[in-house]
């Protein structure tokens, strides 16, 4: 028997399938009767025993490969529908920031203007201020101090969470 399950399962499992045959062979045995020229010979009947155990063993292993499979779906989407629901807040908040931010009366609207078109327009530093008559450093200053302003107001939004 060994040598047939070896092919086929790995040794615990093997012992196990082993284990559950003799059980049944156990049970089975106080109402078999030996004819060989009915029904055959005994070691048919134990392979037959043997093989539908091990039928079983498979069918089960497939089955909770199937769940885990299942699980891991579930899992991931989760995971997923979580990272979305992060990056709708992160944006959010972000939004948010921004609007507070631009909406300061005391940050003056050159500064915030210069701010607009460098940070979020996409604008190179040279045009911008050649357009409002500044330095280049001038204008990489602005955007610094605005960056650092929206982030300290980033971090105080999501501390309020």
């Amino acid at each position: 028997m060994r040598a047939f399950m070896a092919a086929s399962s790995p040794s615990a499992p093997a012992d196990d399938i082993i284990q559950e045959t003799l059980i049944a062979l156990v049970a089975a045995m106080p109402s078999y009767v030996y004819s060989p020229n009915e029904k055959g010979h005994f070691r048919n009947y134990l392979l037959g025993i043997l093989r539908n155990k091990a039928l079983r063993h498979l069918r089960d292993r497939e089955r909770e490969e199937s769940a885990l499979r299942e699980f891991s779906a579930i899992a991931q989407a989760t995971s997923q529908a979580d990272d979305a629901d992060e990056v709708a807040f992160r944006e959010s908040v972000y939004e948010l920031a921004l609007a507070e931010l631009l909406a300061d009366p005391a940050i003056r609207p050159q500064t915030k203007q210069i701010f607009r078109r460098v940070a979020i327009n996409g604008e190179s530093p040279e045009a911008v201020a050649a357009a409002f008559g500044v330095t280049r450093n001038s204008v990489d200053q602005t955007k610094a101090r605005m960056v650092a302003k929206l982030r300290q107001i980033k971090e105080r939004l999501v501390a309020s969470r």
